[in-house]
């Protein structure tokens, strides 16, 4: 090798005038003049030096106290440079050697595993080019021809002054090793890279490097990878297992705590693969006795609204999956069918691949809240449920604003909300907020120009409670008190009534809690109405012979009744005083109707 540029003769002087006849060396760091030692001594520190004739052989560990690193086109390199030297007679013979390796680790990028080293690892190496190298790639202390490396498909490429190396996991070359770690199956690839290069000098002296390197990927999981591959029709649970590596071979199957034996019923066949792995596929029947039998859903597979449509009600959308056939979907507690959507009026599309249901404002099954003068809230809520155990496995729910000019709702908690044009029952220069009901002190919640606001409890603000032969009426009024007029003669309409009759009808079968001044609960939402009643026909003054009878009528104006959603109460006990009073009513003919009046007076009966 050629010497280093003449920065080294005071490194020479030292050597000449220490030199003996016997070989001794002297190791260069930058900075640092080390002292000369024997061979021997060299040997001691676990430095070999092997001079014969016409050659010199040196071999050391890595990690040595007189090595050095250095960062060499960003790649970390470790290098050590000794000088050996002897006098024969008047002459001083001196080498000097520069060993230097790539501590590139290697990395792994989940196909390939990359190691790099630099074309020129010790700069100070004087003469070496690059662009003369050649680079021969091996495994296992053999290099290999460019063709085979090329059909294994281990990559080499110069990448400006580094040479990169690439080796695809599980190349033929490398081994693989395996084990079990918690149950999961683990292993790593390793592969022993043999990779020479060669350098020309300026004096076409050649430099051999000659790399050993055993690299290895990360330690890598594979867990077992399983595929429904089921076909509902066929009646077989069909699953794939896998993928196996090619050494890797299925010992035991357990199902449901069983053994899984070949048999004329249920299956395991390998599969092979592309990639030298492999896979099994199980096949077990439906009605196999190694089968549970379970059902189940989600909330998640009932799609949300496809659309919603504020002025007319909420739609949802269910894509059917295979196992659709182990539940069903309900409104309440009512399965889903064609004839409870005629019923109910709703608008229902199934067919094969999906399900869309349109529920129209104000039909049965909706839920109000927040209702105000100008907006309320309207919620819809479809369930999906277990058919034999009728246990709910998952819900959608869709809560929409609407708008709406009057609306009362009559809820299974004894409440009763009304919003209601209060124009046409008080006379001019009233206004809306000075309306109440029977009891005085009811004044409504809001009020504008000409609607009001009423929210109250069916045994109050005077609510007077009608029963008929199944239903129980609770009514009560909207009036106006002429004492807050704001003119003295105030002009009345010809069809002014100074009231609104308001009421509330529930089926007695569903009641639970009809007198009951601290609790009201009833099966199913009240039908609401709000009415004006008719003034009778005005006729000349004539002094009459008989008494006349003069017949109120009442005329019912459209109005939007919305039903109330509650959870259904789950009280059995009856008042023994209403079953006695409903079969005293069922005795009268029909339509006779039982009066009570201030029922905020009436005592609470023990059953």
């Amino acid at each position: 090798m050629t010497c280093p540029s003449a920065r080294r003769k005071e490194d020479w002087s030292a050597a000449y005038s220490s030199a003996t006849s016997d070989w001794q060396v002297m190791f260069q760091r930058a900075g640092q003049q080390l002292r000369p030692m024997s061979l021997s001594e060299a040997r001691a520190q676990s430095y070999v030096f092997d001079v014969t004739d016409g050659r010199i052989v040196f071999r050391t560990p890595y990690g040595q106290p007189d090595s050095f690193s250095s960062m060499v086109d960003g790649v970390p390199a470790e290098v050590i440079h000794p000088t050996l030297f002897s006098r024969q007679s008047w002459v001083v013979i001196m080498v000097d050697l520069v060993a230097a390796c790539s501590m590139y680790e290697g990395s792994y990028d989940g196909s390939h595993i990359v190691w790099k080293t630099p074309q020129i690892l010790y700069p100070l190496m004087s003469g070496l080019s690059a662009l003369d190298s050649q680079v021969s790639l091996g495994v296992g202390g053999k290099l290999l021809e460019q063709s085979i490396t090329e059909e294994r498909g281990y990559i080499m490429k110069k990448q400006e002054s580094t040479v990169q190396i690439s080796i695809p996991y599980n190349a033929e070359g490398g081994y693989r090793k395996s084990f079990l770690m918690d149950s999961t199956y683990h292993e790593f690839y390793v592969f022993n890279l043999y990779l020479e290069q060669i350098l020309v000098d300026e004096d076409y002296i050649e430099t051999r490097l000659r790399f050993f390197r055993p690299l290895a990927t990360p330690l890598l999981s594979h867990p077992v990878h399983t595929e429904n591959r089921t076909v509902v029709e066929e009646g077989v649970f069909t699953v794939y297992l896998g993928d196996f590596p090619e050494d890797v071979e299925l010992v035991a199957v357990k199902i449901n705590g069983q053994d899984f034996i070949n048999t004329n019923r249920h299956t395991i066949s390998k599969v092979a693969q592309a990639n030298d792995t492999h896979g099994y596929t199980l096949r077990v029947p439906f009605d196999d006795p190694v089968v549970e039998t379970q059902r189940w859903s989600t909330a998640t597979q009932i799609g949300h609204q496809l659309h919603t449509d504020h002025s007319k009600g909420i739609s949802f959308k269910l894509d059917h999956r295979p196992f659709d056939c182990l539940w069903e979907i309900c409104i309440g507690s009512n399965p889903l069918t064609p004839e409870l959507a005629a019923q109910r009026g709703y608008f229902l599309h199934n067919d094969s691949t999906t399900l869309l249901l349109d529920v129209p404002l104000f039909t049965e099954g909706y839920m109000y809240k927040d209702i105000g003068l100008k907006t309320f809230s309207g919620t819809f809520q479809i369930h999906v449920r277990d058919p034999k155990t009728l246990e709910v496995q998952g819900s959608s729910v869709k809560t929409c604003p609407f708008t709406a000019t009057e609306l009362i709702v009559c809820s299974t908690d004894g409440r009763m909300t009304v919003v209601a044009n209060v124009s046409m029952a008080i006379p001019s220069g009233g206004i809306p907020a000075k309306t109440s009901l029977l009891d005085r002190n009811c004044g409504p919640k809001e009020a504008d120009s000409s609607r009001a606001m009423f929210s109250f409890g069916l045994n109050t603000c005077g609510t007077r409670v009608k029963l008929g032969k199944d239903h129980v009426i609770y009514e009560n009024e909207i009036v106006f008190n002429q004492k807050f007029l704001t003119v003295k003669k105030p002009v009345v309409a010809r069809n002014a009534t100074e009231k609104l009759i308001l009421q509330c009808v529930y089926p007695l079968v569903g009641l639970y809690r009809l007198f009951s001044v601290h609790r009201f609960e009833s099966d199913t939402p009240g039908a609401g109405s709000i009415t004006q009643p008719q003034q009778p026909t005005r006729r000349p003054t004539i002094k009459p012979t008989t008494t006349p009878q003069t017949t109120v009528s009442t005329t019912e104006r459209p109005i939007l009744m919305l039903p109330a959603m509650h959870p259904p109460a789950h009280y059995i006990k009856v008042f023994g005083f209403l079953k006695d009073l409903t079969d005293n009513l069922s005795k009268k003919r029909s339509g006779t109707l039982l009066k009570f009046v201030q029922i905020d007076k009436i005592k609470r009966f023990k059953a």
